[in-house]
């Protein structure tokens, strides 16, 4: 949530646009945050049933502004990875 709240806070919403789809689908949420190109970036989405999925996108390591930032990403994204990995709670079906 922190991601989210941060994104509103920082990047103003410049169109804003009346949607068709339900609150439910948070469509002004997913269109807001679906422009904002962080390294690491959130995303909800939803499956065939209608349930909230929560995905990561990470932008590839070479894209990084230094070989820091380009290691502390791929370290972050690697252990995100693998924490989620170890948590069967966690994992997402992918039927």
């Amino acid at each position: 949530m922190e991601n989210f709240t941060a994104n509103f806070l920082r990047y103003p919403v410049l169109l804003p646009l009346l949607m068709d789809e339900p609150v439910e689908k948070l469509p002004h949420l997913r269109l807001h945050n679906g422009t904002i190109w962080r390294w690491n970036r959130p995303l909800i989405g939803f499956d065939g049933q209608g349930k909230a999925q929560l995905r990561i996108e990470h932008r590839v390591v070479p894209a990084g502004p230094s070989i820091s930032d380009s290691i502390a990403n791929a370290a972050f994204f690697f252990g995100l990875l693998s924490g989620l990995l170890e948590d069967e709670d966690k994992r997402v079906a992918t039927s």
